[in-house]
């Protein structure tokens, strides 16, 4: 723990490469692609540090003063992340009897390993910042009229005052009008006569055609742009437009390479289909919220529609085809980027 110490005076760095200190970094940089940026990971570490070892967690932590006001099914979460991070680290058990008395070395643990996933998804925004705007393809409406991203790297100028941003924004259920007549739509949404929220799921969630109004779910989770942003997170840049590639040509490794990844999740999903709308929209620096639009809410949602099995396992299937070619594992070393 001198090490975490150490790192807090320098901005959480880490400098040595083969530390424990460095195993903590690649675990925390992990943190949020793999389970969802709204994951609290300091509370999580004290969850993890204080229920570690309980047969029935829920029931002791409502006995627990830190813990109580805390949700059960929070709590199974936290486990399920915890029981992972013990994994990713395996000297791990070995610090639990310091770490159980020691509440200084559980927040300093917790805020570590915070820092270091919050920084994995800033390296995460900033790689499709510029780079997922050549991701955007031209549409031709039927009226004849081509759309196309014009924005530049200006992203003040992305959302809906841009119509490529705008149509891949735009409520899949309310595309219709959108194509109808685009730049009424636009005005129409900065003026906020036009309003949706997080349940109204964006275009780039879907599939450009065959999108069927009395079945909301059909297609939806499987958007072109969607997965470009997905490949380019975990993949790699290179990957993006490519059939699935196994392993590393050179250069840095992927996310899902340095992480033994070999399948996607719903909260895989979730992740970057939070930071994809941050990207397309007019925000200039990371924010979950966009005005009524709230990230959290959007995130959940799109995690109650993996409650429904069929739809899981054929939404899941499709995923690790696209993003791995098949359900196969990748025989990699695991680290984190």
């Amino acid at each position: 723990m001198l090490e975490l110490r150490v790192a807090k005076g320098r901005n959480w760095s880490i400098k040595e490469d083969c530390s424990p200190g460095a195993k903590f970094k690649e675990a925390g940089r992990f943190l949020l692609r793999q389970h969802g940026n709204f994951l609290n990971v300091a509370e999580m570490v004290s969850a993890g540090v204080a229920l570690h070892g309980e047969e029935y967690p829920t029931l002791v932590a409502r006995e627990m003063y830190s813990l109580r006001n805390i949700a059960p099914t929070t709590i199974d979460k936290y486990m399920v992340v915890w029981g992972e991070l013990m994994e990713q680290v395996p000297f791990m058990p070995a610090l639990l009897p310091d770490l159980s008395g020691s509440s200084y070395g559980v927040v300093l643990l917790g805020h570590f390993l915070d820092a270091h996933a919050r920084s994995a998804r800033s390296d995460d925004v900033g790689a499709l910042r510029y780079d997922a705007m050549s991701y955007i393809e031209e549409v031709k409406l039927p009226n004849g009229m081509h759309i196309r991203y014009r924005a530049g790297r200006d992203k003040t100028s992305r959302g809906f005052k841009d119509l490529a941003t705008a149509r891949l924004l735009t409520p899949r259920r309310m595309r219709h009008e959108f194509d109808a007549d685009p730049e009424l739509f636009c005005r129409r949404v900065r003026e906020g006569t036009t309003k949706f929220g997080a349940l109204d799921y964006p275009s780039y969630m879907y599939p450009e055609e065959a999108y069927d109004e009395d079945r909301m779910d059909a297609g939806l989770c499987r958007g072109t742009f969607l997965v470009r942003c997905f490949r380019h997170i975990f993949t790699g840049k290179r990957t993006a437009w490519t059939s699935p590639q196994y392993g590393s040509k050179g250069g840095r490794k992927p996310v899902a390479e340095l992480n033994k990844m070999d399948s996607v999740t719903p909260e895989n999903i979730a992740y970057v289909a939070v930071l994809t709308r941050f990207i397309l929209n007019t925000q200039d620096t990371w924010q979950a919220d966009d005005n009524k639009f709230i990230g959290e809410e959007y995130f959940n949602a799109i995690l109650h529609l993996f409650v429904d099995e069929e739809w899981r396992m054929s939404t899941l299937k499709w995923w690790n085809e696209e993003v791995f070619g098949t359900t196969g594992k990748m025989k990699t070393t695991a680290r984190s980027k």
